[in-house]
């Protein structure tokens, strides 16, 4: 299979450049859309990547016509989903497709018939956040859950005791999240830096 060459066209891409990694080197392209991305250059020789993410919206949006599904709350986290991991002009894009995260559900009627309509009040989250979008890996959550797993998460230790946010230690010690703050990342008070307290600390749920 032949490499990579800045003018080839992949689908609707046309590269622009090449972005040498060790791992994982990536291209710089342009879409017949207008829009630019960054797919790994071995999707484009397998064909996996051939647009920005805009033709699989296009053939979405086409199937939502046909399961009379477009308004329904499953529907809008299927396309928000796509959304984030295929589309490189998305401001998420960045944290999802950007780190490789894709959607392994080919259609939305794959999507519902592994996790059908989310109950009242509850939205998609991932298991491990650094895996995919998939049945394995994806379960119904309230708000405050899916907030504690983003990537930006940390894990509050206090006297080698863990807690999931500085909220939840806050209520189990009864002491002010402000002060559990202070004791666990250190301040500064008159040009002079306390350091954390000994046994508190607090680090990030996930490392890159």
């Amino acid at each position: 299979m032949s490499r990579v060459a800045v003018g080839d066209r992949y689908g609707r891409l046309v590269v622009l450049a090449l972005i040498p990694d060790s791992k994982n080197p990536k291209a710089q392209c342009i879409c017949d859309c207008g829009n630019i991305c960054f797919p790994q250059r071995g999707s484009l020789k397998n064909n996996r990547a051939t647009s920005c993410g805009c033709r699989k919206s296009e053939e979405f949006i086409a199937r939502a016509t046909t399961h009379k599904k477009s308004k329904s709350k499953s529907y809008l986290i299927y396309r928000g989903m796509l959304e984030r991991c295929n589309n490189a002009a998305s401001k998420a894009y960045k944290n999802y497709g950007g780190r490789g995260i894709t959607v392994e559900w080919s259609s939305y009627e794959d999507f519902f018939a592994d996790m059908g309509e989310p109950p009242p009040g509850l939205w998609i989250d991932r298991i491990d956040n650094n895996g995919n979008y998939s049945a394995a890996n994806c379960k119904w959550v309230s708000p405050e859950e899916n907030q504690k797993n983003k990537r930006v998460s940390k894990l509050w230790t206090i006297l080698w005791i863990t807690y999931s946010s500085s909220k939840e230690a806050s209520i189990a010690l009864g002491i002010d999240v402000s002060e559990i703050n202070r004791k666990c990342n250190g301040y500064t008070r008159n040009g002079i830096y306390h350091p954390p307290k000994e046994g508190w600390s607090c680090s990030l749920k996930y490392q890159e």
